[in-house]
């Protein structure tokens, strides 16, 4: 939806936004038609595709572009993207842990969107909520502003969104799932008001662990950071290590593919601490091994 305010009545800030957006599609585009040459067919996620569902979508900040590929190709995406595109194109074989959706089923309901010249592949509505809500709470619930995504995506679509599809693929854990992002989402958006959502009877069941874990990450005001990127930084390094101890337990329920329920999470919290232990030795030994290797050091 395109916003009926002209540009030239926008402030500065407003024009800058809109300027970096600009950049950005065509940053997009490119990346899109380096990979549909290559032959390969991916599907944007989150980003510029949850952008479009903003009444101005250029106040949507973009990060990474996140382009999900079939996993008989993904190893081809992986060739093409090295040393060739920018460092914020981020590759997914398929969605990993955002979904259990067949990607075929997928791409069957994918839609296209016209962006910078390129025809660019997103999720239709139903699954890209899905993906939408599972992200945000693998990540904590850190972004607050991402709420906004999922908000925007329900408000745009309220007349036709269709919930037995968005669903149906669900286990009754992860249906739970999207039950407390929505919940969460009409919670702290002030401007937003998601009552028509079927489930809305239910947003006052969101555990009080979650909206307690939410406030104090989000008072914190720090976000986790990977360690192997604060080796340099004894400081920001231990403030690092006790950012992660316990565990956000948003975060651990998740990835441990637990319920979102009223039991305590310290359990939760532990096992996920020990999953974490091999992957972040695996990412951060390499790296303290070039840290300290020989030559000169810049500490």
């Amino acid at each position: 939806m395109k916003s009926d305010r002209p540009e030239t009545n926008l402030d500065d800030a407003a024009k800058f936004g809109m300027l970096q957006y600009k950049v950005a599609e065509h940053e997009l585009a490119s990346i899109w038609r380096t990979f549909r040459q290559a032959g390969l067919h991916p599907i944007l996620i989150k980003g510029w595709a949850a952008a479009q569902y903003y009444p101005e979508p250029w106040t949507r900040s973009l990060g990474d572009f996140d382009l999900a590929f079939p996993a008989a190709e993904y190893r081809n995406a992986e060739a093409v993207c090295a040393g060739n595109l920018p460092n914020r194109t981020d590759l997914h074989r398929e969605l990993r842990h955002l979904d259990t959706e067949r990607w075929e089923r997928l791409l069957e309901r994918s839609v296209e969107l016209e962006c910078a010249g390129e025809i660019i592949r997103v999720l239709c509505p139903e699954d890209h909520l899905r993906v939408l809500c599972v992200h945000w709470l693998n990540d904590g619930g850190a972004y607050r502003d991402r709420l906004r995504d999922i908000g925007n995506l329900l408000t745009k679509h309220r007349g036709s969104f269709d919930w037995e599809l968005c669903l149906a693929p669900l286990t009754a854990v992860r249906r739970r799932w999207i039950e407390v992002a929505v919940a969460l989402a009409d919670r702290y958006l002030e401007d937003t008001d998601l009552s028509f959502v079927p489930f809305a009877a239910k947003f006052g069941t969101v555990p009080g662990w979650v909206i307690k874990a939410l406030e104090r990450e989000w008072g914190s005001g720090r976000r986790l950071v990977p360690l192997h990127f604060v080796l340099r930084e004894p400081k920001e390094l231990l403030i690092q290590i006790g950012k992660r101890l316990p565990p956000n337990p948003i975060q651990s329920t998740i990835e441990l593919e637990a319920d979102l329920d009223e039991r305590p999470r310290a359990m939760i919290q532990t096992a996920n601490l020990f999953k974490r232990i091999s992957p972040s030795y695996k990412r951060v030994w390499p790296a303290l091994k070039r840290l300290l290797g020989p030559g000169p050091r810049n500490w």
